[in-house]
């Protein structure tokens, strides 16, 4: 099989069935599978996806929430494919970028894995994903625009905002919302780490990927349209935080 399609619902069960429609329309010329991971949501998902999918998909119904970390880890533990596409299930395709990104990994064994371009579903404006990598001291710097301002230099060279995202490069952290990833190599490198629930897991399965002589990528076409944070905005902005926080400390114990 040459693609797994791994999706992690939490309480969005009409947004995920978008996403998954929107996989099935556009995705074209490849073998392909999708495993949707029903992760202990109280909205009735796990039925809304038997019913509209049947055996269409392959359905992880986990009976409490494992996180964005989690999740997906279960998805692609289970992946018959060659590669995993982690997508988020607030995001939906309108082409067939997964063949496209599909096509530049089996074309660049030196890469690892791929991002494609992420359209804000509102401002229908490219997100900035991709960066360089995450430092302590770039890390305070991007969370404030005094910083930002007093070491623009540092701060563009990590964030290369000027740069539109239209156009391949090479990149040192691609956003886990649109990533393709070989999917042996994200087992072998450990996968993503549970301990960091939702956040700062792209920098980390980045610096592993990186760290096991892989390149990561960003496509300039390849895209989904995306509207951000749907299962985040379905618990409190208090817990949310916490969570932050916590993820934050410990992925920079863990680059220690």
């Amino acid at each position: 099989m040459d693609v797994s399609v791994c999706i992690v619902n939490y309480n969005t069960a009409d947004l995920t069935t978008k996403c998954i429609k929107s996989v099935f329309e556009y995705t074209k010329d490849i073998d392909f599978e999708v495993i949707v991971v029903e992760n202990g949501s109280s909205d009735g998902s796990g039925e809304v996806f038997k019913k509209e999918f049947g055996d269409k998909i392959v359905l992880i119904e986990n009976p409490v929430n494992r996180y964005f970390s989690g999740g997906f880890n279960d998805a692609v533990h289970k992946a018959k494919g060659k590669y995993s596409l982690i997508l988020n299930s607030d995001a939906y395709l309108v082409d067939n970028s997964v063949k496209m990104m599909y096509n530049f990994l089996e074309a660049n064994s030196e890469v690892g894995a791929v991002e494609g371009c992420i359209i804000d579903e509102k401002s229908k404006e490219v997100t900035q994903t991709s960066t360089m990598e995450l430092t302590v001291e770039l890390n305070k710097i991007r969370g404030s625009r005094k910083r930002k301002f007093l070491n623009k230099k540092a701060y563009e060279d990590y964030a290369m905002p000027d740069w539109d995202r239209k156009s391949d490069r090479e990149v040192e952290v691609i956003c886990d919302a649109f990533m393709m990833v070989n999917t042996q190599l994200f087992k072998d490198v450990g996968c993503f780490n549970e301990a960091l629930k939702l956040y700062y897991t792209e920098e980390y399965i980045s610096d592993k990927i990186r760290e096991s002589g892989k390149k990561l990528c960003h496509l300039g076409i390849p895209k989904v349209y995306h509207a951000w944070s749907s299962s985040t905005n379905k618990v409190s902005s208090g817990f949310i935080k916490a969570i932050y926080k916590t993820d934050e400390i410990l992925y920079f114990e863990l680059k220690k």
